[in-house]
């Protein structure tokens, strides 16, 4: 059927410039229920981008206390956001007590690599970056950090 369409496109207007596609078209009537379908040539077809505004991000949350196993998140942030939207959108997921706040690391070679700053943009972290969060009491600014590395020695 699109053949026979093409050949009376061609026949019928010999200046139609060469297209790159037809799009079928299927109408029912909703009173006789005839179906009719129709071929329209095209050159281009436009197609919806995907979005580049936003990127997705896994954070595993620690309890500052221990008390509860830790969870991994993926939340969605800007992508040319900082890393206080990250912490924003995390406390959202884990339902952050309003007393608390979340320390934001990265972890290589299994141990804390570095923190990060609120202000920090958000695309200098990789995506292969395995990222952490320490929930932690509101003003944990002031508190002493004290990081315990546990280790096998063979001796």
């Amino acid at each position: 059927m699109a053949s026979e369409l093409w050949s009376w496109v061609q026949v019928s207007d010999p200046a139609f410039p060469p297209v790159r596609g037809q799009y079928k078209s299927t109408l029912v009537c909703p009173e006789c229920n005839k179906i009719s379908v129709t071929f329209d040539p095209f050159m281009y077809l436009s197609l919806p981008l995907p979005s580049t505004v936003t990127r997705m991000m896994t954070v595993t949350v620690f309890s500052g206390t221990g008390d509860s196993l830790p969870m991994p998140y993926t939340v969605t942030v800007p992508k040319n956001g900082v890393c206080r939207d990250l912490c924003k959108a995390l406390s959202d997921a884990c339902c952050l007590k309003e007393s608390e706040t979340l320390l934001l690391g990265e972890v290589y070679d299994y141990r804390i690599y570095r923190y990060f700053s609120p202000l920090e943009l958000l695309h200098i972290i990789k995506d292969g970056d395995q990222l952490v969060a320490y929930k932690l009491p509101a003003g944990h600014e002031k508190l002493l950090r004290i990081e315990i590395l546990h280790r096998n020695v063979d001796r």
